[in-house]
């Protein structure tokens, strides 16, 4: 029986899981748009990027799963503040910046439980909405934010309501 555990990932403690996962989405994309992941990933820091990352003021969390104790996928999500949802008021969102799930783990639901740790962390997090960007050649991500999880596709970003 598989056993998934998903844990937050505490910076700046040893990111050696995080990087062969950011290593294994990096792939993925030079495959899905090698037109853009030139100017994207070629010279990519993951020390930067996480400095850069836990450096903001806002809310934010990595989440990263393992599957029988190995290393299986990754969720960031950071809190912004919105008024293009409304001119009225600004509104608290949480952005789903990255999800990655290794491929011998995909269609094991761990992206779901991903997502669902996220829209629990949005949610304590005082959040109203959340908003997810994705390539338009990515058709399983499309699938999985809006027919599986129930989001909104608004353009290129799909947004749930929490």
């Amino acid at each position: 029986m598989n056993k998934l555990l998903i844990k937050e990932y505490r910076y700046p403690s040893d990111y050696s899981d995080l990087k062969l996962l950011i290593e294994g989405h990096q792939s993925f994309i030079r495959n899905l748009e090698p037109h853009i992941a030139v100017k994207l990933i070629h010279n990519f820091d993951l020390r930067k990027y996480l400095e850069h990352f836990f450096d903001n003021k806002f809310p934010k969390a990595i989440y990263m799963a393992y599957m029988n104790n190995e290393v299986a996928g990754y969720i960031s999500i950071f809190v912004s503040l919105c008024t293009a949802i409304s001119v009225y008021r600004e509104h608290r969102l949480a952005n789903l910046n990255e999800l990655f799930v290794v491929e011998k783990f995909r269609k094991m639901n761990i992206a779901t439980e991903l997502i669902e740790k996220s829209k629990s962390w949005a949610k304590a997090n005082s959040c109203e909405y959340i908003q997810v960007g994705y390539s338009v050649k990515n058709v399983d991500a499309e699938k999985l934010y809006n027919n599986r999880i129930g989001f909104s596709k608004t353009g290129q970003i799909s947004i749930l309501k929490l």
